[in-house]
């Protein structure tokens, strides 16, 4: 073909795409404009035949310019029925369409819950992780951490920072006793805080961890005028024969009006599996160690076992990590082994009041025990999980404010909350947290629930906050 042609042809397909392009029907395409409001927002609308869409604002409102007054428009939201409309010309006045109606809301195993109208209550500085949130007054509290430092910020209800403070140690929890002291919970050590009345931060007072848990850690809360505490806990995660092999916990009160102070017992909780479970291989442990051991060597015999039973395995150089010798070295070796696993996980009770009624909830058992405002039993019930009972995380939290109580249950990583009726002892209303998998922090306060995230990719935290009731 001659290079004449070639230009010839060029020009011909320029002209034709610019008669296409410029055509009438084309020039008025994007002058259909269809608006109006949907009742909430982040509502997805998309034209089917162009796929060009938008979204409805905070207030549900939205615009979307159409290319044909023949339009047929999808509504979509997660939580919400689909919703589609078609247009045609009779629909339209001068160039313009208006929809106005609610989405319709539908009911999943897991449903879905109104978000904050912000994105993000609170963003964090470069490289900082949210570890722990708590409140005061009208004010929420954030626990930050970078590398070895912590910091402290009173943030109020925009989430405008009030006020901060920090720290050369590293802190992992923020723990109010029911004194209202504010303690800031490390590794190893523990600072107390005060706030003056413009919620600038103080420090009061230094102490160990150790100091904290046998001291601090058991006051479980006020109820009645009186303090109700639990058994001192003890240490789980070592090598050491214990107590009831903490398969038991007591909590008592104590009277500060009583003319002499003394422990009240209200209950104490059992795992009986658990305690015998134990209970058997600790009895095999022991009868193994006197069967093989020489009267003269046996410390059990001499008074001279200190509990640690790594002391009476038979093989001083043995540990976990290494292969235990044969026979009933061996043996003794895997009893200690699966003694320390099933002795390491404590009770799961967590305690609270409402109404004057003091309340256990027992997740081990799945018991709801209520007691009045004089430490009287009034009722033991089965804590029924619903149809939801495969999510559940085996969490409480209670509503800082409201004194609610709420249960975690978790579907392909992402939160929800459930609340438990405390007449009926069933969890209802189950509501998604957010849109984001697995919250490094979650909170209840005043019906709002805080979750803090930390977007690994961006290397920054945030706090969503979502409205349950």
């Amino acid at each position: 073909m001659k290079k004449s042609s070639l230009i010839l042809l060029l020009f011909i397909l320029l002209a034709l795409f610019a008669l296409f392009v410029l055509s009438p029907s084309r020039v008025s395409a994007q002058n259909f404009l269809v608006s109006g409001n949907v009742g909430i927002k982040d509502v997805n609308i998309t034209e089917n035949t162009t796929f060009i869409g938008t979204s409805s604002d905070k207030n549900g409102n939205f615009q979307l310019k159409v290319f044909s007054e023949d339009a047929t428009l999808r509504f979509t939201c997660v939580g919400y029925a689909d919703t589609i409309i078609s247009l045609n010309s009779n629909d339209f006045h001068n160039r313009e369409a208006s929809i106005i109606f609610k989405m319709r809301q539908i009911s999943y195993d897991l449903p879905s819950a109104e978000i904050s109208a912000s994105k993000y209550f609170y963003r964090s500085k470069f490289g900082v992780s949210i570890v722990d949130i708590s409140f005061i007054d009208d004010k929420t509290l954030i626990l930050e951490n970078k590398k070895s430092k912590s910091e402290l910020k009173v943030i109020d209800n925009e989430g405008n920072n009030v006020a901060n403070i920090k720290f050369d140690s590293l802190y992992n929890e923020i723990f109010v006793d029911f004194f209202n002291n504010y303690i800031l919970v490390g590794e190893h050590y523990c600072q107390q805080i005060q706030f003056d009345d413009d919620y600038s931060i103080g420090k009061v007072a230094n102490f160990s961890r150790k100091d904290f848990e046998e001291k601090l850690r058991v006051g479980v809360r006020k109820f009645n005028d009186c303090f109700v505490f639990k058994d001192k806990p003890l240490i789980v995660n070592n090598i050491y024969a214990r107590r009831d092999h903490n398969k038991s916990i007591g909590y008592f009160y104590i009277n500060p009006n009583d003319s002499v102070v003394e422990r009240h017992q209200i209950h104490r909780f059992i795992d009986e599996e658990g305690y015998k479970a134990a209970a058997a291989l600790y009895a095999e442990i022991i009868s193994l160690y006197h069967a093989f051991t020489d009267e003269n060597d046996d410390l059990i015999k001499l008074g001279l076992w200190d509990g640690n039973l790594m002391r009476i395995l038979p093989e001083p150089e043995c540990s976990f990590a290494v292969e235990a010798p044969c026979g009933w070295r061996t043996r003794c070796f895997v009893y200690i082994n699966q003694y320390i696993k099933l002795d390491a996980k404590p009770l799961n009770i967590s305690v609270f009041d409402k109404d004057n009624i003091l309340y256990f909830v027992y997740l081990d058992e799945m018991k709801l025990l209520s007691f009045d405002d004089n430490f009287n039993l009034l009722s033991e019930k089965d804590i029924e999980l619903g149809v939801n009972a495969k999510y559940f995380t085996n969490t409480i939290i209670e509503d800082c404010a409201t004194a609610d109580i709420y249960g975690v249950f978790v579907k392909d990583g992402i939160s929800f909350l459930a609340s438990l009726d405390l007449e009926t002892a069933k969890f209802e209303h189950l509501t998604k947290v957010s849109n984001f998998i697995y919250p490094n922090v979650l909170k209840i306060n005043n019906n709002i629930a805080y979750c803090a995230y930390f977007n690994a990719e961006k290397q920054y935290s945030f706090i969503q906050r979502t409205t349950i009731k």
